[in-house]
């Protein structure tokens, strides 16, 4: 009763939503949405007032589609999830690009060409442009600025779209290795809750602006071209700035990729920090540690803070050059044509700042952001990527593959060089030689270093130790839970763990 009532409630969701029914001016302006603001105007919005996702949006078929391409991609020596994403999202990735900077650079250059000839009104003689044509002009002028306007919120919206498919992809297979994975192998709980709210959420912000990266320097070309052959030479004096702020964001988009990275490392140990604090409280508490402890979370806070404040910096610069570049452009082009003996006509003003104010609206203001996203998304799909191909499932099936070889019941491990008469010699318990165990391979410290270890059948044996001795890491190691840096654990038998409260 209660699935039919379910499929009745998400077929009534369904309905909500347009969906491919919809004419094509009602999903191009969203009309839709006006019956559901008129309607729910006067009230709270409920569950019942939103749609379903789409099919190619649901995250199962998401992240089974990436998944499979990452399973292949991990036969390759060294796997690529960029690879596996343009794979599987490229041709669509591209498509909205393809589509997207024709109708641009068009309607840039068709914006200063009505504009000339609306200006050829006011300027004599005026019977080469009639007041018919002059309000042709200037209608076709708002038309063009009203197209421009259409395709450019058609292209962020659908690469939005894109960007929340790729993102609910990778965090549903960052999910599913997370499930597999073993206790402790890169299994940090600070580092997977930056992976999913930080690292993953990369892709809504920087699919939108990335074709700004290249888009830009095409779109500029044309501007000189068109400046040069309808304007003046003199007009193109304006791009000295436009490239100098072109070097100046490649140098602070490097900056700003080594920074990403550093501020998610900082990221990752606090997260991790505040797990382990919370997860101890009992002990710290027993101990009263919570000064010693409340130092640790400011030093690692403050860390993370002058990263990000380094971060902010870069950024910052990078915004602030669109406040006064447009104008230094223009300037050097009104220089440059006094210097030369042009003489400044309207004509030539109105569509030089034109013209400018679109290159900038391109170069100033969306490559500058487009820069920043992509070195971010880089460092995220770099730190998703190591996650990915980290060590994982542990399972006996596994373990007994590990055993290269059974030779007259005994085991052989070559990487361990353990020889069959030493382990024939061994009474039936478990061995541990010279282990050294860290719980992460980028920490200097190991939990467990030069431990000798040995049980054997029957024998009843206590460990003890203060907390954060590595205790509980040693029985993990035991269970082989977690894998070593070094030494030989052998098990003769099966492991068994059961904990019993007296």
């Amino acid at each position: 009763m209660g699935n039919c009532s379910d499929r009745r409630a998400t077929n009534r969701e369904k309905k909500l939503y347009p969906g491919p029914k919809k004419q094509f001016l009602s999903q191009l302006f969203f009309w839709w949405e006006l019956s559901v603001i008129f309607k729910r105007g006067s009230k709270d919005f409920t569950e019942d007032d939103l749609s379903a996702p789409l099919d190619s949006h649901e995250s199962k078929k998401l992240a089974d589609k990436l998944e499979l391409a990452w399973l292949e991609e991990e036969k390759h020596k060294i796997p690529s999830l960029g690879r596996v994403l343009l794979s599987l999202f490229g041709l669509e990735f591209a498509t909205y690009a393809i589509i997207f900077l024709p109708l641009r650079i068009g309607i840039m250059l068709m914006r200063p060409h009505f504009l000339k000839k609306l200006l050829h009104f006011f300027s004599p003689p005026k019977n080469e442009v009639t007041l018919q044509k002059a309000y042709m002009y200037a209608g076709l002028l708002v038309f063009a600025t009203f197209v421009d306007l259409i395709t450019y919120h058609w292209y962020m919206m659908g690469l939005s779209v894109l960007g929340m498919k790729i993102r609910v992809a990778c965090s549903s297979l960052i999910y599913r290795k997370c499930l597999k994975q073993s206790v402790g192998v890169g299994l940090e709980v600070g580092k997977i809750i930056n992976l999913l709210s930080n690292d993953a959420n990369r892709f809504d912000l920087a699919l939108p602006v990335i074709h700004f990266v290249w888009m830009t320097p095409v779109v500029i070309i044309v501007g000189i071209v068109y400046l040069y052959f309808t304007v003046d030479s003199t007009a193109t004096a304006g791009v000295v700035g436009l490239l100098l702020s072109l070097l100046f964001e490649v140098y602070v988009s490097k900056k700003i990729s080594s920074n990403r990275m550093r501020v998610a490392l900082k990221t990752d140990y606090r997260i991790r920090l505040m797990n382990d604090i919370v997860s101890g409280i009992k002990v710290i508490k027993m101990y009263t540690w919570e000064k010693p402890f409340s130092r640790l979370v400011h030093v690692a806070r403050m860390l993370e803070i002058r990263e990000m404040l380094r971060a902010n910096l870069f950024r910052s610069i990078n915004y602030i050059v669109p406040t006064f570049l447009n104008h230094f452009c223009i300037y050097l082009c009104v220089l440059a044509a006094t210097l030369v003996g042009v003489p400044l006509m309207y004509s030539y003003v109105f569509i030089v700042e034109l013209l400018y104010n679109n290159l900038n609206n391109t170069e100033v203001i969306y490559l500058p952001v487009a820069v920043t996203q992509l070195a971010e998304l880089r460092v995220s799909i770099k730190r998703i990527e190591d996650f990915l191909v980290s060590p994982g499932e542990k399972s006996i099936m596994k373990t007994n593959r590990r055993s290269d070889k059974v030779v007259d019941s005994c085991k052989l491990i070559p990487l361990q060089q353990i020889s069959c008469n030493i382990l024939q010699n061994r009474s039936t318990g478990v061995y541990l030689d010279n282990i050294r165990v860290r719980w992460n391979s980028s920490l200097t410290t190991n939990i467990l270093n030069g431990v000798y270890f040995s049980a054997q059948m029957g024998e009843l044996i206590g460990i003890i130790g203060a907390a954060g001795s590595g205790k509980s890491t040693l029985l993990q190691t035991i269970l082989k839970e977690v894998d070593p840096m070094e030494g030989i654990v052998d098990a003769a038998s099966e492991t068994t763990f059961c904990l019993e409260k007296q």
